[in-house]
């Protein structure tokens, strides 16, 4: 299927932890009716910020068949299919086909290195199989696979199925545009609303795939920037810079994510599972006082 995903932001959902590491739904059902009701356009679920890589496969079919079954069909639902290989990529997309997601977004082929011929061979023979839209991820730092923009446009001219690119190669301004320049207007492209958002968006992108704790944000300023108004984007999301730039830290990025989400209260604990390292009491300290220095309460109270 090479129809696309309609829509500018999926919000890539976290995936709750209680404090003993088990999924804790009523955490999730807080998260998920959050994201239904803060305008994003549908969701993204066990990508890279949902630690996805942390859940086994049993864990990964509870969290898609819930969410599934609560969101019943009001907003679309993207699903990762992350493998080292074809065969795998293709079975995990036939099981969130199974579960209704609305696409699968998949990485390059990593249990070895791929030439770019395998590349394109791992990708046609995934949306073949899929009947449902396939989106590439690039995405090196997870994949070890850096995939260059003359390989994703080959990939937009040869393989029919392929719906949209995710692009988070760094630097991902000039990636970004690198790709466009290439690719044209044939496929949306998505980037991960990173510290240089706004211009992320005058270089090409889309719009969002992003797990930012606050995603009326992303909401926000992608509003504002398809509305003409550049500056106010670009003002919004200036000032918030503090928070994105804690946000991205490398290797806290979970641990800091769930933290401002327990703070906001929709998740009852900010437990991570190891490898991913934990933030210390100063840290939770830090993060409550630039919420409040930044009035991010106010300005996006949690409804009920």
């Amino acid at each position: 299927m090479s129809e696309a995903p309609l829509g500018r932001f999926y919000s890539i959902l976290q995936t709750p932890f209680d404090a003993g590491g088990a999924i804790d739904h009523a955490s999730l059902g807080r998260l998920l009716h959050h994201r239904e009701t803060c305008g994003c356009d549908g969701l993204f679920l066990l990508g890279v910020a949902s630690e996805a890589m942390f859940l086994s496969r049993a864990e990964q079919e509870e969290v898609v068949g819930l969410v599934m079954r609560a969101i019943d069909g009001r907003l679309p639902v993207l699903v990762a299919a992350y493998a080292p290989g074809t065969a795998a990529v293709i079975e995990l997309g036939r099981r969130w086909a199974d579960l209704r997601a609305s696409g699968v977004v998949v990485l390059p082929p990593y249990a070895t290195m791929p030439t770019d011929d395998a590349v394109v061979r791992h990708y046609a023979a995934v949306t073949a199989s899929l009947d449902l839209p396939v989106i590439v991820q690039d995405e090196p730092n997870t994949s070890g696979v850096a995939m260059s923009a003359a390989l994703l446009a080959r990939l937009a001219q040869e393989v029919e199925g392929v719906a949209a690119f995710k692009v988070e190669g760094q630097p991902v301004t000039q990636r970004l545009s690198a790709v466009r320049d290439l690719v044209g207007d044939a496929r949306p492209l998505y980037s991960a609303a990173g510290t240089s958002f706004v211009q992320e968006l005058e270089r090409g992108s889309s719009g969002m795939m992003t797990g930012y704790p606050y995603p009326e944000v992303i909401v926000e300023t992608l509003a504002m920037f398809h509305d003409g108004d550049a500056a106010g984007a670009n003002a919004l999301w200036d000032r918030l810079m503090p928070l994105t730039a804690m946000d991205a830290r490398p290797g806290t990025m979970w641990a800091v994510r769930k933290e401002i989400l327990r703070q906001r209260e929709l998740i009852d604990h900010a437990t991570v599972r190891d490898p991913a390292p934990e933030i210390d009491a100063a840290t939770r300290d830090e993060i409550g006082q630039l919420i409040d220095r930044l009035g991010l309460d106010e300005r996006y109270p949690v409804g009920d």
